[in-house]
């Protein structure tokens, strides 16, 4: 395309928003012929003296582009001649706009990666941080961008994934315990049991009063297993989930009379001796629940009694606004 524009002496010029982005050889067009032809429309040729401006607007890439050509009027190119040199310019404009967007692109790439690679880093090294174990990581991020809520939505997460691992290994505990204790009270029953039962077959108790003495030690400690069962069947499906609350408006002090009345024999063969002063109150609660945390409190006091007879008091009462319920034990020390 140069050797044309030599060959015919012309000057090829590329103008983009007011601002020449290619040009060939020198302009012999005046100011006043350039405004001029600027003001036609699509394509259009100006004469003037001796002086030719040819120019041909194109739009590409949501941009307006201008090509003029300028030469000597003698010495105007073919037809051929002049489709090659708009065909060229036309060519350098997509050139130009291609190398652009490239360009375009490639700088906001690199501006893009470094805004994230940085928080990236933070978030990949803070997964590996709790992925190992350390559930006390927490991403300091201070910029005040799209990545800052990202940021505390993680600090958040790993705050509640400690708590959950806090929480599981505290109930991992409690069910360790509470399988071992309720392993030692089967143990001693059982053991009770099988000493009676063989007791009555190697003959021990010759006497009817002795074998019924026997008798009703082994039904007293297999109400004890009875129990005991019962108790580990709803500690198993309290942890399943499948319990479900049975809460009704009761009252609380005849179910307090109730249970202990059921059990004071019981618990008076263990060397407990149960008291109990109550007054009338109306309570929204699960009975099934109340009579096992009564029992639970009363195995307590047996369990960690000192001396051979001890002594509970249960007391509720109203105080003010509010009924309160104690529980005051003697024979420990």
């Amino acid at each position: 395309m140069k050797t044309i524009l030599d060959q015919n002496e012309m000057s090829l010029q590329i103008v983009s928003d007011g601002r020449t982005i290619y040009g060939s050889g020198q302009m012999e067009a005046d100011s006043a012929m350039i405004e001029a032809v600027r003001m036609l429309d699509h394509e259009a040729t100006i004469y003037h003296d001796d002086t030719m401006l040819y120019a041909k607007r194109i739009e590409a890439g949501n941009r307006n582009y201008i090509i003029y050509l300028a030469g000597v009027s003698k010495a105007v190119p073919s037809s051929l001649d002049l489709k090659s040199i708009i065909a060229g310019a036309i060519f350098i404009v997509f050139v130009l706009i291609v190398f652009s967007v490239f360009l375009t692109n490639r700088i906001l790439i690199r501006f893009v990666w470094e805004k994230i690679d940085q928080p990236l880093d933070l978030l990949s090294q803070g997964v590996h941080e709790l992925r190992d174990g350390n559930l006390d990581y927490r991403i300091n991020y201070e910029k005040s961008d799209e990545f800052m809520p990202v940021c505390r939505d993680f600090n958040e997460m790993a705050r509640h994934l400690k708590e959950l691992v806090e929480r599981q290994q505290y109930q991992e505990k409690s069910r360790k315990e509470l399988i071992a204790g309720i392993s030692h009270d089967i143990r001693s029953p059982l053991t009770s049991i099988l000493a009676y039962v063989e007791g009555l077959l190697d003959g021990v108790a010759r006497t009817p009063q002795a074998q019924e003495k026997y008798l009703e030690t082994i039904k007293a400690k297999a109400q004890d297993l009875d129990h005991i069962v019962a108790q580990l069947f709803l500690f198993s499906k309290m942890e399943l989930r499948e319990y479900q609350d049975q809460k009704r408006i009761l009252r609380l002090d005849q179910l307090l009379q109730e249970t202990v009345m059921s059990v004071r024999e019981e618990y008076g063969r263990k060397g407990l001796v149960i008291h109990l002063d109550t007054e009338p109150v109306l309570w929204n609660a699960d009975p099934i629940q109340v009579r096992r945390i009564l029992i639970n409190l009363l195995d307590n006091s047996v369990k960690y009694k000192h001396k051979q007879q001890g002594q509970v008091w249960i007391t509720l009462r109203k105080q003010k606004k509010v009924y309160a319920g104690k529980l005051k034990m003697t024979g420990r020390v």
